[in-house]
């Protein structure tokens, strides 16, 4: 049963965006080309603090931000809601907040403000209900809180014994229209196999936590090495973002973009201690911007219906022996296989090569020998591609790099061009 809302709608483009740590202190309305030049469409403002800071910075970000279609989550350090401790505090919060709204809610680059991150047992019930009243007070903005992932060490510090119970409860009571997790795990250079297995894991436990609550999902990946997690390259950009999207992540957020100064092992963030970019800055930029004119315009308007594992399965995922629409992956790859609906019911399928490291051919085997298929090109376009009927369905061939995504429309009305199916 759906406990919450209606999910408030994300206009396009696909949410990107990054945790900015920086104040007015060091960038302000420039940075927004920055931004945008790394493909961000959704970012976190610089952290407004009340009483320290002039309005005026931050709506010259956000005027920044509405001229290029935009918006952003609000960093205002009166919004922030994870750690209200006691009655007081909470009368306190909810007039900082209403105030913070006076000031930027109304705003059309604001997306919704920030409300905290990795929040613990001892702020459960306060945080609840500071997001109640948030949605309350303004309900035509999100209020974004970013989750602890599931992990042996977490479950005690959210003080329940199963993550689904936890997250159930978290969105019935706090009526949250968004659930966002971070995990980096995946990009860890020791335990590479436990961290792939916890963070396929997360994916499935928040895919089915917002899916059981009819909201969307997004989540936070790796864009600065740190302690035992690598540096990530130009594939493994790839990788995290297409494997996050293919589970039914709505929303990307990277961690982090920009160093401010050394500290501890960080080293190589997009943008580095002398506010330089680095050679992460122009891959991660090159994945995110090939994204929006490649799969994102396509994916927002469908629907995930089923995700399973080719080759190995993570996470507790299916492992693929057939789908209603596809009979066989050939390919010595791992994948991952998710069905999609668009609004017309229209059935489509995408591939994910579930590797930041190898490439190779891939052979699909679709069941309905009457299929015609619709390759998701580039910029919109879409491409019929040429299948071979086989006993049991039609076959085609295509080969995958690192990450790649590959997406198809299953088209079985003939009386029509594709264009007319869009």
């Amino acid at each position: 049963m759906k406990t919450n809302d209606a999910p408030i709608a994300s206009p396009s483009p696909f949410p990107l965006g990054f945790w900015n740590y920086c104040t007015f202190d060091l960038n302000g309305p420039e940075a927004v080309q920055e931004w945008v030049d790394c493909g961000m469409t959704r970012p976190m403002t610089q952290t407004f603090r009340a009483g320290r800071d002039d309005p005026q910075r931050l709506r010259a970000v956000l005027d920044a931000l509405a001229e290029r279609g935009l918006q952003a989550i609000v960093c205002d350090d009166r919004a922030t809601a994870w750690r209200v401790p006691g009655r007081a505090a909470l009368d306190a919060y909810k007039r900082n907040f209403e105030a913070a709204v006076r000031d930027f809610g109304g705003h059309p680059a604001t997306f919704g403000f920030y409300h905290g991150d990795e929040p613990e047992a001892p702020h459960f019930e306060a945080l609840c209900e500071a997001i109640r009243f948030a949605r309350e007070a303004a309900p035509h903005v999100t209020p974004f809180l970013n989750l602890l992932p599931k992990l042996p060490e977490t479950l005690p510090r959210v003080g329940f014994s199963r993550w689904r119970d936890y997250l159930d409860t978290l969105c019935t009571q706090a009526r949250l229209p968004l659930l966002s997790f971070a995990h980096y795990a995946q990009m860890d250079q020791y335990r590479s196999e436990e961290g792939i297995e916890s963070w396929f894991d997360n994916l499935r436990e928040y895919r089915e936590a917002a899916s059981r609550h009819g909201i969307p999902f997004w989540t936070t990946v790796l864009s600065a090495g740190h302690y035992d997690f690598r540096c990530p390259t130009e594939d493994d950009f790839r990788w995290q973002l297409h494997a996050a999207v293919a589970h039914g992540a709505r929303g990307i957020l990277w961690y982090f973009l920009y160093m401010r100064e050394p500290h501890s092992n960080y080293r190589t963030p997009p943008i580095d201690e002398h506010g330089e970019r680095t050679e992460t800055f122009h891959w991660l930029s090159r994945v995110q911007r090939t994204f929006l004119k490649w799969q994102a315009p396509f994916l927002q308007r469908l629907r995930l219906r089923r995700v399973v594992h080719v080759g190995r399965a993570w996470g507790g995922h299916e492992r693929f022996a057939g789908t209603d629409q596809v009979a066989a992956v050939e390919t010595p790859i791992p994948h991952i296989l998710t069905e999609w609906t668009d609004e017309a019911g229209c059935p489509w399928v995408s591939l994910v090569n579930n590797t930041p490291r190898d490439t190779g051919r891939v052979v699909l085997v679709l069941r309905d020998r009457g299929t015609r298929i619709i390759r998701a090109g580039w910029m919109g376009r879409e491409i019929p591609i040429p299948a071979r009927p086989v006993e049991g369905g039609v076959r085609f061939w295509l080969h995958t790099a690192p990450g790649q995504m590959e997406l198809y429309r299953l088209d079985r009305d003939f009386g029509q061009p594709p264009d007319d199916k869009r």
